[in-house]
C-alpha cells in the first residue's frame, strides 16, 4: 500500500495522465481505531502528561486550547511524529482510496488541541453544534482526511459522524478519521462543569492523484 509522498518526491503531472480517477471527490468515510501498541502507549502517555506539567497554569483555568505542533519543542514534535506518520493511520485513510492515491501530510496545519466542553456560546460550543470542518467540499478530486488522536480522554462523550453513520464514544489511546470537508459531526453527551479534560491530536492529510503537481 502506498505510503505518504513527501512534496519533493511527487513527480510532475503530464498531460493526459488519467491518475486523477483515483479521486472522485466522494465523501471519505469516517473511521476508527487505537493504537494498541505497548510502545505506542507509552509514547501517548507521556505527551499527556508534558501537556498537563507545560501547560498547567493555563489548564486550571479550563479553557479550550489549540497550539500548533509545529511550534512544539522539536523533541515533541519527533514523538508526535511516531502517532501521526503511524502505519496504522497511513493504511487505514488509503484503503479508500486506489493504488494511485498519494498521500501528503499536511504537518503545518496540525494542532495539539486541549478540550473542555462547556456550553457557555463559547469555547467548546461549536462541538456540541452540527457542523463541518472545512466548507471545500466541492473540490474534484482531492480529500482531506483529519485524524483525531486521542492522548487523554474518558469516553464520557460521544461523537457522531452523521455523514458516514458512526458513533463513536474516543478513549485514551483512540483514533478517528474523517472527511475535514464532507462529514457532517457533532458531540453528544451530559454536559459537567466539572468534567475531564481531552487532550488530542488533530491532524490533516492531503490525498491526491498522484504525479498532480499542485499536491
Amino acid at each position: 500500500m502506498s505510503r505518504a509522498l513527501p512534496l519533493s518526491e511527487v513527480p510532475p503531472f503530464r498531460q493526459g495522465d488519467t491518475s486523477h480517477s483515483a479521486l472522485s471527490g466522494r465523501r471519505f468515510r469516517a473511521t476508527a481505531g487505537a493504537f494498541d501498541g505497548e510502545a505506542e502507549r507509552r509514547a501517548i502517555d507521556a505527551l499527556a502528561r508534558w501537556v498537563e506539567i507545560t501547560y498547567a497554569q493555563a489548564l486550571a483555568q479550563r479553557p479550550s486550547m489549540h497550539v500548533y505542533i509545529r511550534h512544539l519543542p522539536d523533541g515533541i514534535q519527533r514523538q508526535i511524529d511516531g502517532l501521526r506518520m503511524h502505519p496504522r493511520i497511513q493504511d487505514a485513510i488509503l484503503a479508500q482510496f486506489n493504488q494511485r492515491a498519494r498521500l501528503v501530510p499536511m504537518a503545518h496545519t496540525d494542532e495539539l488541541y486541549v478540550s473542555h466542553y462547556n456550553k457557555d456560546g463559547g469555547g467548546d460550543q461549536g462541538l456540541f453544534d452540527r457542523h463541518y470542518d472545512g466548507n471545500l467540499g466541492f473540490l474534484r478530486f482531492v480529500s482531506v482526511v483529519r485524524a483525531l488522536i486521542y492522548l487523554q480522554s474518558d469516553r464520557s462523550y460521544t461523537v457522531v459522524f452523521a455523514d458516514s453513520g458512526l458513533r463513536q464514544a474516543f478513549g485514551t489511546y483512540d483514533w478517528g478519521l474523517l472527511d475535514f470537508h464532507r462529514e457532517l459531526h457533532w458531540v453528544e453527551g451530559e454536559y459537567s462543569p466539572g468534567g475531564a479534560q481531552r487532550i488530542l491530536l488533530k491532524c490533516n492529510y492531503l490525498v491526491a492523484p498522484r504525479g498532480a503537481e499542485w499536491a
